[in-house]
This record gives C-alpha cells, structure tokens and sequence, in this order.
C-alpha cells in the first residue's frame, strides 16, 4: 500500500502522521510517499492532526488487503488546510510518484 501527497504550497509546511492500527509507521510530508508491505487482513489507517504542523481533522480509511494487491491513496490539501484522501488507480499513481520523496 503506498500513500503519497503531491507537492503544493497549500498546506506545505504541515505533515501528518501515519498510523495503522493504532501503531505510528511514518509521516507524509509534502511532496512524498510512503510504502508499507501489509499482509493480507483489514486495516484502519489514520492521517493524525500533528498541530501545529497539520491541522486537517484526522483522515481515517479502512484498507483490506488481499492476495498480490497493490493500492494507492492520494492525500490532497485544499484551502483552510482541509484534506482528502481518495483512492487512485495504479498508472496515474506511479506517474504522479515519479516525481516524490520517500518520506521516512
């Protein structure tokens, strides 16, 4: 599963956290991405509020992994540092992820 954040000025100097299952794995900064091998199962992610570098509400999803699948989640800051996650097919996420960071 991999999350990423494009880079933009709206809410660029703020990160949030990543949880998975109530464990912190990482930070998404902006302009980056992070990549986590899950086995197969259900999982509830968190982009947590880290005021005052994020103050987005926390941005919760529900994951459920399967047999060789390979997902994509695209977190967008708006104005009022509002944020979003939506899901993004494989060919658009691999070219929008040329040009990130690995965030950790």
């Amino acid at each position: 599963m991999t999350i990423y954040r494009l880079k933009a000025f709206t809410g660029g100097g703020g990160y949030p956290l990543i949880y998975i299952n109530n464990e912190l794995v990482g930070t998404l900064k902006n302009g980056g991405f992070d990549y986590f091998r899950l086995p197969v199962g259900e999982y509830t992610i968190v982009l947590s509020n880290t005021y005052p570098t994020w103050t987005s509400k926390n941005q919760v999803w529900d994951v459920k992994i399967r047999e060789r699948s390979e997902l994509f989640y695209k977190v967008t800051v708006g104005a009022s540092d509002n944020a979003w996650v939506e899901s993004v097919m494989k060919n658009v996420a691999l070219e929008e992820l040329s040009n990130l960071r690995f965030s950790r």
